[in-house]
């Protein structure tokens, strides 16, 4: 037998399961893998060592000091108290496992200035939004917008 005649053998291997639900990545174990440095923005813009990628940089981390909550108002939209919720903890206290709400922001901003629109998605809630109207955000990750449809949008997380 050649090379092609194992790399086939091989690849029926993998796709000849007949429930694929059965096949489990080393990413649902052990969480995700990336190549790059996750503390270190990469953008599409510029280069990373130009003027242009400092200033938004500190852009990016001036807009992050501003504090957002998710608060009660009156019926004139005035301020009446901060939510004691979930989503109130992700955007004050912690968005993440992995990351505090400052560096969630940051992330925010700097998707926002790399790609022009950005997809605040919540990643886990306290019951499936599906079978609910009424649920709780607790925790949140920064999505990049793919796909526009006319009342839809495919986000990568």
């Amino acid at each position: 037998m050649g090379l092609v005649d194992y790399l086939k053998h091989a690849w029926n291997l993998f796709t000849s399961y007949p429930d694929r639900r059965d096949i489990r990545s080393y990413t649902e174990y052990f969480g995700s893998i990336s190549s790059s440095r996750p503390d270190r923005a990469r953008l599409t813009y510029s280069n990373e060592r130009s003027i242009i990628s400092s200033i938004f940089t500190r852009l990016c981390v001036d807009i992050s000091t501003i504090d957002i909550k998710h608060v009660r108002t009156d019926d004139k939209k005035r301020y009446l108290e901060d939510m004691d919720s979930g989503l109130n903890n992700c955007l004050t206290l912690e968005a993440n496992i992995d990351q505090a709400a400052r560096q969630f922001r940051i992330d925010v901003a700097m998707t926002l200035c790399d790609r022009g629109v950005v997809a605040i998605v919540p990643v886990d809630t306290s019951i499936n939004p599906q079978q609910s109207g009424g649920f709780d955000i607790l925790t949140l990750r920064v999505g990049c917008i793919v796909n526009w449809y006319p009342r839809h949008v495919r986000v990568s997380v």
